[in-house]
């Protein structure tokens, strides 16, 4: 939306690590205060305004330790700013600044909504970090400090550009993994074309398979599929297999972002249509034979492995690819891939996209066009399944998901479920005034809210 003069907007980003202490001899007060800032953005502020910034919230993280049983201090405000810190890497912080109108009074709700949007994003650009260069202390042995920096300055300002402070709501906390329902036969015929190239090309060590970004088959670890989800198709609360290529993504590939090369592969992907390589090589005839028309991005996992990432798009389905990250991934590979998966091999058994890509579609947009009679909300932390009703931005209460009030209902909820007060409930109804119900259930590691629009409703009937 346009931004009001008012509106809320980040003012700076900033890397720090206390336990730096500079060398040489008699170093300055200022030399002690410089060398634990790795990184900071806007480059152009001055050398005091980024240390004054920097000693303030390392000053209030150790004045707060003693306070805090097991999390550190997480948000802090001034006047007219809000800070949201994290500790990425042991003695590795992050800090979010962002400018806060100073004549507007912002209740209760507004203050936690913006908290937690804040420390979800800083969650997340560490986690897409970590994704796609390893963690920050590997990184700077791997190369060294200067090229953190180098690589941060290409890295944050366009994972910045990506983030809107005023647009998240529940989304914010909520992150999962959309599941595609396809039926049985299906899904074992989906399996079996995935295993089939897996013994075709043995370099392919994982294998994964989505229509219209949601997940329908996975042999990537849960943990490392939550990331590599988030980051390829998911956005604010939707989900699209083109997240990549649109604004404010949609980076031009360069040979600059492979490993070392100093700019970050965030947000880089080949432009696709139809069908082809997201990650792979870039249908440009032209360029075929340059080595240019391949990006293949390296991904960190979870467990500390690597591995690189091809993506190809067949007509709705994506097919991710983690591939043995010492070996070669040339444009013959490439080829030989997309033709196993498109093209039917009559001494083969067993189907292509090709076939698939129907049986996945009809059965697909069947359950998912149906009208729901219910507005609902489906969380499952044991697979990170999120699934949200087709019509629940249409809830009478203060039913935008991304509204502080549905927020500060939904976590209200959410602590009441897990236990955090010291007592957990099953089951709890909330009432948003004359606006409709909100019903939360739990069972195991599952919690599923209801919204229901009729504010008459009797208790009994929820």
């Amino acid at each position: 939306g346009a931004m009001s003069q008012k509106a809320k907007k980040i003012e700076a980003f900033f890397v720090f690590d206390p336990s730096k202490v500079p060398e040489g001899p008699k170093p300055s007060e200022e030399d002690y205060q410089d060398v634990k800032i790795i990184y900071y953005t806007p480059t152009y502020r001055t050398p005091e305004e980024k240390r004054s910034q920097c000693s303030m919230i390392e000053g209030l993280i150790g004045f707060a330790q003693p306070f805090c049983d097991d999390d550190a201090l997480q948000c802090i405000r001034t006047d007219r700013h809000a800070f949201a810190v994290k500790e990425c890497e042991p003695s590795v912080w992050m800090c979010i600044v962002v400018s806060t109108p100073e004549s507007s009074e912002a209740s209760a709700e507004e203050d936690e909504l913006l908290d937690a949007t804040l420390l979800a994003n800083l969650k997340n650009l560490y986690e897409v970090f970590r994704l796609l260069h390893g963690t920050i202390e590997s990184f700077v042995q791997r190369y060294s400090r200067q090229s953190l920096v180098d690589l941060l300055e290409d890295f944050v300002p366009a994972y910045l550009d990506t983030v809107d402070v005023e647009e998240t709501g529940i989304f914010a906390q909520l992150d999962g993994i959309h599941y595609g329902p396809v039926e049985r036969t299906t899904f074992l015929r989906i399996e079996q074309t995935l295993l089939r190239l897996q013994t075709k090309f043995p370099i392919i060590n994982h294998v994964a398979l989505l229509y219209k970004a949601h997940l329908i088959f996975t042999g990537i670890s849960l943990n490392d599929m939550n990331i590599l989800y988030t980051y390829l198709v998911s956005f604010r609360g939707q989900v699209s297999n083109t997240k990549l290529n649109t604004a404010p993504f949609g980076r031009i590939s360069t040979a600059a972002s492979q490993p070392g090369g100093g700019s970050s592969s965030f947000g880089r992907a080949h432009l696709v249509g139809e069908e082809g390589f997201l990650f792979g090589r870039s249908r440009d005839p032209k360029k075929s034979n340059s080595s240019s028309s391949i990006f293949v991005p390296t991904v960190y996992l979870q467990d500390g492995g690597t591995a690189k990432l091809v993506a190809l798009m067949y007509h709705g389905i994506m097919v991710l690819c983690l591939i043995d990250a010492s070996a070669p991934v040339d444009l013959k590979f490439l080829d030989e891939l997309k033709a196993a998966l498109t093209q039917h091999d009559s001494e083969e058994e067993g189907m292509t996209l090709v076939e698939l890509h129907p049986l996945i579609s009809q059965e697909f947009d069947t359950i998912m066009n149906e009208v729901e009679e219910y507005k609902f909300l489906y969380h499952n932390k044991s697979n990170h399944a999120l699934r949200l009703s087709n019509n629940i931005a249409t809830w009478g209460g203060p039913g935008n998901p991304k509204s502080a009030a549905m927020y500060h209902g939904w976590s209200t909820m959410q602590q009441a479920l897990q236990g955090s007060s010291g007592e957990s409930f099953r089951e709890i109804n909330i009432k948003f005034g004359d606006k409709g119900w909100m019903v939360a259930k739990r069972s195991l590691e599952r919690n599923f809210y209801l919204l229901l629009d009729d504010p008459r409703m009797s208790l009994s009937k929820c």
